[in-house]
This record gives C-alpha cells, structure tokens and sequence, in this order.
C-alpha cells in the first residue's frame, strides 16, 4: 500500500473517530438527562478518546514521513538535475 493510501485510509479513522466522540457525547448528555448511570459511557468515552489521539498521532507520523519524502527527493532533484532528468526519461 502505497504511503498516500495509508494517509486516506488513517485520516478516514480520524474522521469516523470524531464522529464516535461527538455521539458518545450525546449518549452521555441523554443519559444525564434522564437521570441514568452514564459511569460506564463515560468509561468508554475515554477509550474512545484514547483510541482518537492514538489515530491522530499514527497520522502525524505518516504525514511526516510524506513530507520527508518530499523534501529528500527535492534535494536530490537539486544535488544532481540530471539524474532526475534520467528517471523521467526512463518512464515515457
């Protein structure tokens, strides 16, 4: 799988993440409304947010990595021009 693919895939979890949270939420202030035990939802919020912030670190290190990539081959593009003027070629 290629690194761009693991960004899209990671920041879809991000994005889902959220949306658990934002309904965990809900259940919660439901639950305290009606004057129910939320103990054990509150628990799982926290899991929840745990699992969140394990997402957005995985996807920090992946968007680092792209740009790391980046930035190595601009300065390898930059060292040695002709190389880089060799791979094109050998492409089309």
């Amino acid at each position: 799988m290629a690194l761009e693919d693991d960004i899209e895939m990671v920041k879809g979890h991000v994005r889902l993440g959220e949306w658990h949270l934002v309904r965990q939420h809900e259940l919660i202030a439901q639950l305290t409304r009606d004057d129910l035990p939320a103990a054990q939802a509150i628990d799982f919020l926290h899991q929840l947010e745990d699992m969140q912030e394990l997402h957005r670190k995985h996807l920090a290190r992946l968007q680092r990595k792209a740009a790391d990539n980046e930035l190595f081959t601009s300065q390898r593009a930059a060292l040695d021009p002709e190389a880089a003027g060799h791979s094109a070629d050998a492409s089309n």
